[in-house]
């Protein structure tokens, strides 16, 4: 970029980082999506982590936010020093806001980027210059950045020409993948918003180490009992061959690479006592294996990682096992 260009460029980054006090407060909807994709459930059914829905409704006082679906239900609360993301409806997780959890519903959308992310080439560098454009009536930059080497597309940002804020972000291949379809500026907003009194269970996003006395020590009375436990029952440690697939993430043109291999699967194991009654299934879990020993019935299931064949083997590993039979 030329030397005015470069400018421009510098001064956009650094509203972006620091302009957030600059932000008059707000009601806003924010849409989200997956490249290409597009939910509008909330689902914590299978995955570690719920699947927001793709909209929500914003309430933004500069650093501190809240989160609703459309319908109205809590997601997220961040105040000046927690977030509380909503994974239940009742009791939230809480994580510092300097932890890398700290986010909820679209928090990576909402809050502002770190800098630390500008460094290296993962879509930090201009195409060329930013570009005055209007968004939802305001005054923004439209910036493209170029794509590390080993992904497709570059991603364009409209970023608002005041304050740094994200309006859009979205890839020149795949479409949107950020923006806001609603901004409505207000005079002021309750501080009830940004305040949780409730209960709510701690979050962590550091390792062991960083976790309070109190916690650790909680920790290792719990993983002492179920070590106990495992032993009292006989389950000891399985060998099972998976396929791992590869996921190549750099490479260059002298043949350098940068590669990891994915391996992924889950394997259940059920005892109760005798009964006719069916055992429930468990979706995403296809293969299944059932016996009966005559005082406990068993069950085994598997995700699609690992064949019938696979699972037999588990099956004969236990039986030889013979786990005690007391109640």
């Amino acid at each position: 970029m030329a030397g005015s260009e470069a400018s421009d460029w510098l001064e956009i980054q650094v509203r972006m980082g620091c302009g957030e006090q600059a932000e008059e407060p707000f009601i806003g909807i924010l849409e989200v999506l997956e490249l290409g994709t597009q939910s509008d459930e909330y689902d914590d059914t299978e995955d570690e982590q719920p699947t927001w829905p793709a909209q929500v409704r914003v309430f933004k006082d500069r650093d501190r936010y809240r989160v609703e679906s459309l319908d109205g239900r809590l997601l997220t609360i961040k105040d000046r020093e927690f977030t509380y993301a909503f994974h239940d409806p009742e009791t939230p997780g809480r994580s510092a806001n300097d932890d890398e959890c700290a986010r909820g519903a679209h928090g990576d959308a909402i809050q502002r980027r770190p800098a630390m992310d500008w460094r290296g080439d993962d879509f930090t560098r201009p195409t060329g210059p930013p570009r005055a454009t209007r968004f939802l009536g305001r005054d923004a930059w439209e910036i493209e950045l170029a794509p590390p080497s080993h992904k497709p597309s570059p991603y364009v940002m409209t970023v608002d020409a005041g304050n740094g804020m994200l309006l859009e972000g979205r890839s020149v291949l795949f479409g949107p993948h950020v923006r806001w379809l609603e901004l409505n500026v207000q005079e002021s907003l309750p501080d009830d918003l940004f305040t949780w009194d409730g209960d709510f269970y701690q979050g962590f996003a550091g390792s062991y180490e960083d976790m309070p006395e109190d916690i650790r020590s909680h920790i290792d009375v719990e993983n002492a009992e179920r070590r106990t436990k495992l032993e009292e029952l006989g389950i000891g440690p399985m060998t099972v061959g998976v396929t791992a697939m590869p996921h190549l993430h750099e490479w260059d043109d002298q043949g350098s690479f940068y590669a990891s291999f994915d391996i992924d699967g889950l394997i259940v194991l059920l005892r109760r006592p005798h009964s006719e009654e069916p055992w429930e299934r468990e979706p995403g879990m296809p293969l299944a294996l059932e016996w009966s020993d005559g005082n406990w019935d068993w069950m085994l299931r598997a995700t699609e990682e690992f064949s019938a064949e696979q699972l037999e083997g588990v099956k004969r590993s236990f039986q030889a096992a013979e786990p005690p039979n007391e109640h």
